[in-house]
């Protein structure tokens, strides 16, 4: 994990959250299309810790800092009702309303006044609790959550792209033109929210969960249009097609690869991610 090491000793123009980070319908549908889903190790984990507690039931679950529903729509097969809640209308606009039992608000997770207290059974936040006031995000848990209600907390936090030449280049780009738009925010998931005091109970981390799949050039180059810093990058310097540039490169490193690939270039790529579990 030293390439994990090396983005969190690099300094960031933003220690505040942009206040348009998440806007803009262009990002929410690269968002959509290109964020791998969330593997499903990681709901039959949260699944098997809920149900510990006899009393726990599966009637409404509500995903916070929901973005694009890579997170909540999963959640429609396990309880009777979900709702998916994010500050970003765009966002929320892209999202298929195909699911009966599945709704959609706008809504700062710091302030969840749409829920009544004691009212949810589970809480998620997936990949979206560094964006997050967490004390007061925490504070709201707390109140509309049910006795011994769960709070689930989890994230992808790693890529490894098997293709080295792949790997270096993406490592260069984070530590060079992406290097002041990584927010200090972003650092609290490579430190997987060590640091962070959870006031709940029966606190339990799964790490290292690993999804594997594999991209295409066109789909590496989105992935990397989906994190933060691209679109940072991409607002701060509006004449230059940041993503036709590393389009290029790609191509120029699978031209020049001693690898056997094939077209269309597809490359192997294991995601890792990490699961918080605590109660209410």
């Amino acid at each position: 994990m030293e390439h994990i090491n090396a983005i969190k000793d690099l300094t960031s123009k933003f220690d505040e959250i942009p206040q348009d980070l998440h806007k803009g319908e262009k990002f929410a549908q690269i968002y959509a299309t290109h964020r791998p889903t969330y593997p499903q190790e990681i709901y039959e984990k949260i699944l098997a810790y809920h149900s510990e507690i006899p009393q726990n039931k599966r009637l409404l679950a509500v995903d916070v800092g929901c973005e694009t529903g890579q997170s909540t729509r999963p959640l429609t097969k396990y309880f009777q009702q979900v709702i998916g809640s994010d500050v970003s209308e765009d966002q929320l606009s892209i999202i298929p309303r195909n699911a009966p039992n599945l709704d959609y608000k706008v809504a700062y997770a710091e302030d969840l006044n749409f829920l009544g207290d004691k009212t949810v059974d589970m809480v998620t936040v997936a990949t979206a609790l560094h964006w997050m006031d967490y004390k007061k995000f925490f504070s709201e848990a707390r109140r509309v959550l049910k006795p011994d209600g769960t709070l689930a907390v989890y994230s992808m936090f790693h890529e490894n792209f098997e293709h080295p030449e792949v790997r270096a280049y993406i490592a260069q780009l984070q530590s060079t033109i992406f290097s002041g738009y990584l927010t200090t925010r972003f650092r609290m998931i490579l430190e997987k929210f060590q640091s962070l005091e959870f006031p709940f109970k029966d606190i339990r981390r799964h790490d290292d969960i690993i999804k594997t799949g594999e991209l295409t050039l066109d789909g590496i180059v989105g992935y990397l249009a989906s994190f933060h810093y691209t679109k940072l990058f991409a607002d701060d310097n509006p004449d230059r097609d940041i993503l036709a540039e590393m389009k290029q490169s790609l191509q120029e490193i699978f031209q020049k690869s001693n690898h056997h690939l094939t077209e269309p270039v597809k490359v192997k790529v294991n995601w890792y991610y990490f699961v918080i579990l605590c109660r209410n």
